[in-house]
């Protein structure tokens, strides 16, 4: 696996206080002084800390086919997306080294939630005493009193556990979430193959260059123009980057916990302490396609990671 340097630009945030995030996803050498992550983030030699990756272990024979119980009819909210059989990963000579090989999968049919769950969502399963509570860290959308209907983030893998168990659902496997964003036609990105811009995804435009040089920082975009959100987008908020199956927001605005283990690639299952998570968020120049992968410790949290359930 290919370790992504993108990524450490989401280890602290704005202030010495914001949600840290030990990533794999981030490049680890220690004879390179890197730069590339906030100056909050930095050691008092002006370098970014060194991020290891995970190292699978393969322990069982290689799942490629995914089974589950489906309700027979989807619970408002949810999608209904038919079983199928996709080429997971990317095609040779593109894409990441994890990406690879690409491979053949089949899921069962299963529900998936339109919209990245919000802050309000989650607060309800807070007050209901079945999940914790979000961090008080800058950064956080739930410590912002105009950030109801957008998606919650600085979640942990096991916080996203919590919510959608409270809901009588479960976290979608890696399969069925890069599923859920392609389909079967081999598509790059969940609304297909055009580039990224501002009309399609809640990405790192110029309004995300502009905040990036209010912290003194240098930021790339993704795209030319402004998508309106200079950090989190309210969720269904970019109806022309559905997925062929109507899900919303598959590609930025936060990325989503899976239940997967990060493995290598044709396994599904391995023995690993890191979970993937998917799709991209708001602070992202690159690495947004429906094949890129994220993993993280399952404990760890961030500003740019949520929630979106399956059933």
């Amino acid at each position: 696996m290919r370790v992504k340097s993108f990524l450490l630009r989401f280890v602290a945030l704005m202030v010495p206080t914001a949600a840290v995030l030990t990533l794999a996803g981030a490049r680890s050498d220690a004879q390179t002084c890197s730069r590339d992550c906030p100056a909050a983030a930095r050691d008092a030699h002006g370098c970014c800390p060194a991020v290891t990756r995970p190292i699978p272990t393969v322990t069982r024979p290689i799942t490629t086919t995914t089974t589950t119980a489906t309700p027979a009819v989807c619970p408002a909210g949810y999608v209904r997306v038919p079983g199928g059989t996709f080429l997971m990963g990317a095609p040779a000579g593109t894409g990441d080294t994890d990406e690879h090989p690409q491979h053949s999968v089949t899921v069962g049919t299963f529900c998936m939630e339109r919209l990245e769950v919000t802050v309000t969502q989650y607060q309800a399963c807070v007050t209901a005493g079945m999940c914790a509570a979000v961090k008080s860290d800058t950064g956080c959308n739930s410590n912002k009193s105009d950030r109801s209907n957008h998606p919650v983030n600085c979640i942990s893998y096991p916080m996203a556990l919590s919510y959608c168990n409270w809901q009588n659902a479960r976290l979608p496997s890696e399969p069925e979430w890069e599923y859920a964003a392609r389909g079967t036609d081999g598509r790059r990105y969940a609304w297909g193959n055009a580039a990224p811009n501002p009309q399609l995804m809640n990405g790192c435009g110029d309004e995300c260059v502009a905040y990036a040089a209010r912290l003194s920082e240098t930021k790339t975009a993704l795209f030319p123009g402004n998508d309106g959100f200079e950090e989190t987008a309210p969720v269904g908020s970019y109806p022309r980057g559905a997925s062929p199956f109507g899900i919303m927001d598959m590609t930025g605005n936060v990325y989503e916990w899976t239940a997967s283990p990060y493995c290598t690639y044709p396994a599904h299952e391995c023995t690993s302490n890191y979970r993937m998570y998917r799709g991209g968020g708001w602070y992202s120049s690159n690495g947004v396609t429906a094949m890129t992968r994220n993993g993280n410790n399952a404990t760890e949290t961030s500003v740019v990671v949520g929630i979106r359930c399956a059933k």
